[in-house]
């Protein structure tokens, strides 16, 4: 109205008023486009923040992702695992047995799958995220694979030779852990921090007990073992071991911490005298 007023009284008559009511059609147009988008926005984060604690997300990216990278990364794993597991088993041994070796270890080819996510809003810490995750691990279970990588296809396997006797009157038995299943649900509990990498912490938990299936062929092997499923009791006994043994470290409220922080930058704790270097 001011500009308006400004340009009559200047003389510039219906020219001057076209231009004027041009650019505040422009102004106009404008902050109702960019009060739409920020509008939008706020009740899209609303919603999206109101569903993520009533249903699960899907998690479709994470798995395209997981299939691909687990062919790279389960090799280096599953050699990982050997060598750790072999130093623990050696100083184990009991007396009576002449070694246990991990002679075979693989998760197979066949990645884990994250089937749903939610994520918790309500928590108070700004420097907390707090996420569900419905996670499965079906690798004996080939529907969704392709025709053409079903060749390459690799079941898991854990084979854990025990070897009674001396010299020649000794002999290795293997006991074949094979077709591991699972299913169940983790928290996920991040701690932020400001420097890289931004994650201090990693707390990971079953919120109840996962379901677990797996073969075990104690004697024999592939050729002549037996699964003992099929014995009455015997795996359920077997099941309650496992599920003792991990409730102290991963079932809620316990929970099994790790810190990103120490594992990425090497940091760790003084100590006043060393007694040896670890490569």
């Amino acid at each position: 109205m001011f500009f308006m007023y400004l340009i009559t009284n200047l003389g510039f008559g219906l020219f001057g008023f076209l231009v004027v009511t041009s650019f505040g059609v422009q102004w106009y147009n404008n902050s109702i486009r960019r009060f739409r988008h920020a509008y939008r926005d706020d009740l899209k984060r609303a919603m999206e923040a109101s569903e993520m604690v009533k249903s699960m997300e899907s998690a479709g990216w994470m798995n395209e992702f997981l299939s691909r990278f687990w062919l790279i990364y389960e090799p280096v794993l599953s050699a990982t695992v050997v060598q750790i597991a072999d130093v623990i088993l050696e100083q184990a041994t009991p007396g009576f047995i002449d070694s246990i070796r991990l002679t075979e270890f693989t998760l197979g080819t066949k990645a884990p799958r994250i089937e749903g996510i939610k994520t918790y809003n309500e928590i108070q810490d700004d420097d907390v995220i707090v996420m569900d995750w419905d996670a499965s691990f079906t690798p004996n279970d080939i529907q969704d694979i392709p025709f053409r990588l079903l060749a390459d296809k690799v079941n898991p396997k854990v084979v854990l030779t025990v070897r009674v006797g001396k010299g020649f009157v000794g002999a290795g038995l293997p006991i074949m852990v094979e077709d591991m299943v699972f299913r169940g649900k983790m928290q996920v509990r991040l701690h932020l921090m400001k420097r890289f990498p931004h994650i201090k912490t990693a707390d990971v938990c079953f919120v109840k007990q996962p379901m677990i299936d797996f073969v075990l062929k104690p004697v024999g092997g592939d050729t002549f073992g037996m699964d003992i499923a099929h014995i009455p009791v015997l795996q359920k006994f077997i099941l309650d071991l496992v599920h003792s043994n991990m409730a102290p470290m991963f079932y809620a409220p316990n929970h099994f911490t790790v810190d990103v922080d120490q594992l990425l930058n090497g940091t760790v704790t003084q100590i006043d005298s060393a007694i040896g270097v670890l490569v």
